[in-house]
């Protein structure tokens, strides 16, 4: 359904809009469809879907690595998910973190290969630092990951979970709904519990009346 005010023309990509505001053209019909979607006052409604089903999926998109993320990608769209691999060019006014975390704060988990990393310390350090976000970190069993590993998975414990080692796609895909997909969620919902408690407030009445710390 389009706003009766705002539609979009097919054939050359714009985002028509009343006369009174400026004209809108994009570089496609699925750019134009999203920019209708950006000018709806109901955006937080696609933010809350995105929020729900979103996953973003962190490691190396060659080899081995690449393979496991792409059997995830396809395994989370069967169960409804939206998952987000980013092997696309960055934009161009936006840095590589910039855009990783960007991405990261429109999902709902993350999952973050860290077999042989390379990009990713930077990535997933940004992420836990900023983000209240569960980090399902998975690694392929014998291989190394990054030195500073130890430090985020010490420090953020409580958004990234125990490292789930793997020895092959089958392998991982065949506890995907218990150690992934159930484990993230629950670790989400404890973490949104945590943004939403509100701490008590002191009051000086509270003080004048209790007895001193000689007494």
């Amino acid at each position: 359904p389009q706003d009766p005010e705002i539609f979009i023309n097919r054939r050359h990509s714009v985002l028509a809009v009343p006369e009174s505001i400026p004209e809108l053209r994009t570089d496609s019909l699925e750019h134009a469809h999203l920019m209708h979607l950006m000018s709806n006052p109901d955006l937080y409604l696609l933010l809350n879907s995105i929020g729900k089903k979103g996953v973003l999926l962190l490691g190396r998109f060659s080899g081995k690595p690449g393979r496991i993320l792409d059997a995830l990608r396809s395994e989370l769209r069967s169960r409804g998910y939206l998952p987000l691999k980013f092997d696309f060019r960055r934009p161009d006014e936006r840095t590589l973190k910039e855009t990783v975390l960007t991405l990261a704060g429109l999902c709902k988990f993350i999952i973050a290969d860290i077999t042989d990393a390379r990009s990713i310390p930077l990535e997933l350090g940004a992420i836990v630092k900023d983000y209240k976000i569960p980090v399902v970190p998975i690694r392929c069993r014998g291989r190394p990951t990054f030195s500073m590993y130890e430090s985020i998975d010490a420090e953020f414990s409580d958004r990234v979970l125990p490292t789930l080692e793997y020895e092959s796609a089958d392998d991982l895909l065949s506890v995907m709904d218990r150690a992934i997909i159930k484990e993230a969620l629950k670790s989400a919902n404890s973490l949104a519990r945590a943004k939403g408690r509100v701490r008590a407030e002191r009051k000086t009445s509270d003080y004048q009346s209790a007895p001193s710390i000689e007494d």
